[in-house]
């Protein structure tokens, strides 16, 4: 079975079938607009700075002034500390090409792609960080 029709039984055996749509879209050029919230997890690591900015202007353009930006990810902790999101980062470094971020450098990402961090929610190994549009 496909993965998008997997998704479909998926959804249509939750209940959830009747309010949620499965879209397929690129999300450097476009994302479903007018959203109450928008999640990524574990994609901005994925990319580079400049990638990770043109996705989150792209959902920033779509977004509402009050959309909110969920963000599950890793955060580097500082040094000494946290080997789990160090050894990620050198792992995203050498296989996929993206990297992990310290809390200074979400900040500094989100900023540019138009949003604000708000409040970061420790979970287990990564972290919720919640961003409004600026």
């Amino acid at each position: 079975m496909s993965l998008r029709k997997a998704a479909r039984a998926y959804i249509a055996s939750s209940g959830v079938g009747d309010r949620c749509k499965l879209l397929a879209d690129d999300f450097f050029e476009s994302v479903p607009g007018n959203a109450d919230a928008y999640l990524l997890k574990a994609v901005l690591h994925d990319w580079y700075d400049p990638e990770a900015t043109r996705i989150l202007k792209t959902i920033r353009a779509a977004g509402r002034d009050d959309s909110l930006l969920l963000i599950i990810e890793q955060i580097i902790e500082p040094p000494n500390q946290g080997p789990e999101g160090k050894f990620s980062d050198l792992n995203m470094l050498v296989a996929a090409g993206g990297r992990e971020r310290t809390r200074a450098e979400w900040d500094d990402l989100l900023r540019a792609g138009g949003f604000e961090l708000r409040r970061v929610h420790p979970a287990h190994s990564v972290a919720v960080l919640e961003a409004a549009a600026i």
